[in-house]
């Protein structure tokens, strides 16, 4: 079988899922009835209509980093989040890049992408497919792009912390830099997200991430603490552990300090 069709088989078996799911939303309630009491109803539960008033949210951040690893510099990055929700579904996008230049010389840069949406089954549990691109100058690949789709369970959600479990199967293609050979593989995907609130102005995140395939196995580990100024900006700390355990003639584990301004909106 050759590499396009194990792409288009994949892409079509991570589609079924979804395409199945969402023929469930016409067995859901009609909540209009509801509308004039404050709340919507689902499941039974009561659920304030302030929840619902606000479907995008999003994230910006820019500042400063130091980079130890492959390339030891500090300069400036960037990332964005964006968040939508509806009814049935959630959808996140994700964009994070760094830059280094030395005298003006580019010395490297990375960009990552990750969008994801979550099928709400229930109130804890979801079906997710995730679509990711990372473009790397320091490691081992050109690019490493990958589609994947699985099961996530929300442990717990409240107004002070909260912990989300995902894990499921995928397909990545590797591009490699010296000698531009493309792989093909399939791969396990896990993610682990929590966050509490300290105070009213300080929350705490911890995110860790793993794509295995036999080619290769990444994890990222991104902590952070992200403190209120004024109304929608903040400061944040950040520590991001990224390793790529394919790393040829390099150090296989890179590390990003930052220190960044966020906007929140």
């Amino acid at each position: 079988m050759t590499r396009k069709k194990i792409f288009i088989i994949t892409l079509f078996v991570v589609s079924i899922p979804q395409m199945v799911l969402s023929l469930d939303d016409k067995y859901k309630v009609d909540d209009d009835k509801y509308a004039g009491k404050g709340y919507r109803y689902e499941k039974r539960k009561k659920i304030a209509l302030s929840d619902y008033t606000k479907p995008w949210k999003g994230e910006g951040e820019f500042g400063f980093y130091q980079m130890i690893g492959n390339i030891d510099h500090q300069n400036l990055l960037g990332r964005l989040g964006i968040t939508y929700t509806t009814k049935s579904w959630i959808h996140h996008f994700k964009f994070n890049s760094v830059r280094t230049k030395t005298n003006g010389n580019l010395d490297a840069e990375a960009y990552i992408l990750r969008f994801q949406n979550n099928y709400k089954l229930s109130e804890e549990r979801y079906w997710f497919t995730r679509f990711k691109y990372e473009n790397d100058t320091i490691t081992h690949f050109k690019y490493q792009t990958s589609i994947s789709t699985g099961y996530g369970f929300t442990v717990f959600n409240t107004k002070t912390n909260g912990l989300n479990l995902d894990a499921g199967v995928g397909f990545r293609r590797n591009k490699i830099k010296d000698n531009k050979e493309i792989t093909e593989e399939l791969v396990g995907v896990g993610q682990i997200s929590y966050f509490r609130k300290i105070g009213s102005h300080t929350k705490f995140t911890q995110d860790f991430i793993i794509d295995a395939g036999s080619e290769d196995i990444y994890t990222e580990s991104l902590t952070g603490l992200k403190v209120n100024i004024i109304d929608a900006i903040a400061m944040k700390l950040s520590y991001l552990i990224k390793n790529h355990s394919a790393n040829s003639n390099q150090e296989n584990t890179d590390t990003i300090s930052a220190v960044t301004l966020v906007y929140d909106f």
